[in-house]
């Protein structure tokens, strides 16, 4: 009998164990983030484009010229190398559609065996909450500090 009450007690609990929380904002965006980052090194411009949003603006440039300078690094090194750190995102939910504010330090490398170039940069980066599963990256700002 001890067995029956178990088992009726895991088949009420199991189909609440399966449901998921939704993903809060931070990470779908550190998850778009992160497909950027994958998207760059794997030289994929149909996903490096997909979350950057069509209005896009960043250092005096609109989606499409920040296509041809990722295109152009490509063009120049057999590989590139992108490392994330120090990632901080600021959700502000009092607008409508929400946005973020995400800060991060960015490593990027260029070459073959060893790396031909390599910089250091500090990034701020402004999102848009596209639907509420996904966010797009609406604009840019980056420093060179190595």
């Amino acid at each position: 009998m001890k067995w029956l009450k178990t088992s009726l007690m895991l088949m009420l609990l199991l189909p609440l164990l399966a449901c998921e929380a939704p993903e809060g904002a931070e990470t779908l965006i550190r998850k778009q983030l992160d497909e950027i980052v994958a998207a760059v090194e794997a030289k994929d411009m149909d996903r490096f484009v997909r979350p950057i949003a069509a209005d896009f603006s960043a250092e005096r440039m609109d989606r499409r010229a920040l296509r041809w300078l990722v295109f152009s690094q490509w063009q120049r090194h057999e590989s590139i190398g992108v490392q994330l750190g120090d990632i901080h995102v600021e959700v502000h939910e009092s607008v409508d559609p929400p946005r973020a504010t995400v800060t991060f330090q960015a490593l990027l490398s260029g070459g073959s065996l060893l790396p031909e170039s390599v910089g250091w940069y500090s990034v701020k980066s402004g999102w848009r909450e596209d639907t509420k599963e996904n966010w797009r990256m609406i604009s840019a700002q980056w420093e060179k500090k190595i």
